[in-house]
């Protein structure tokens, strides 16, 4: 077993959902705006517009709202960029060392494999079903988060039952480690007396 085991998002895959999500919106705001025009039409906004005596074009409209669109959504999709990239876990022996980001502030985290109580996985919802994504969540004790979550992980099952592995052995070499410990303890204690 490797002495490090780094897990991150698949950010290609985040990536390429969030397009497939703003391009779907906006074909739907597209054909809702096309059936709104066929039923009441756009001079209703215009009438606005002539009070203060602006022309506006429809169509020069509609381009600038779609545009608007297009930019709002790049930037969402920098901005996932950057959380997502900067995200990862890297299991060791003793501890999960959990990097996350925000924007540019990169936080490190540490928490031992004691402190986890279960590893779970979850493939909800039809994107994480298309493209074969999940979340792993270890639940926790003793520390003021209770879980942590790590989202948008490939292989999600397989991936559950490594780090059930890793923190299973961990265990069992402190469980063996404190018996060892208390056995000699115990024959430690004996001698003194029969010394006596």
């Amino acid at each position: 077993m490797p002495d490090k085991f780094t897990l991150k998002p698949n950010l290609s895959k985040i990536i390429l959902k969030n397009v497939l999500i703003i391009v779907g919106s906006l074909i739907l705001i597209i054909i809702f705006g096309v059936m709104f025009h066929l039923i009441v039409g756009f001079d209703v906004f215009l009438v606005i517009f002539d009070t203060f005596d602006y022309q506006v074009e429809v169509p020069s409209l509609i381009a600038y709202a779609i545009m608007g669109y297009v930019i709002i959504a790049v930037f969402l999709i920098l901005g996932n960029i950057l959380i997502c990239g900067g995200t990862k876990f890297e299991f060791f022996y003793d501890k999960v060392n959990v990097h996350s980001s925000d924007f540019i502030i990169i936080k490190t985290n540490d928490i031992s494999y004691n402190n986890v109580v279960k590893v779970t996985y979850a493939e909800g919802g039809w994107f994480n079903q298309l493209f074969k994504l999940g979340k792993i969540t270890l639940e926790l004790s003793g520390l003021q988060k209770g879980k942590l979550e790590m989202e948008n992980i490939d292989n999600v099952q397989q991936m559950t039952e490594y780090i059930q592995t890793i923190i299973d052995r961990f265990k069992s070499v402190k469980q063996a480690e404190f018996t060892e410990s208390y056995k000699i303890g115990n024959i430690m204690s004996e001698e003194s007396y029969y010394e006596k």
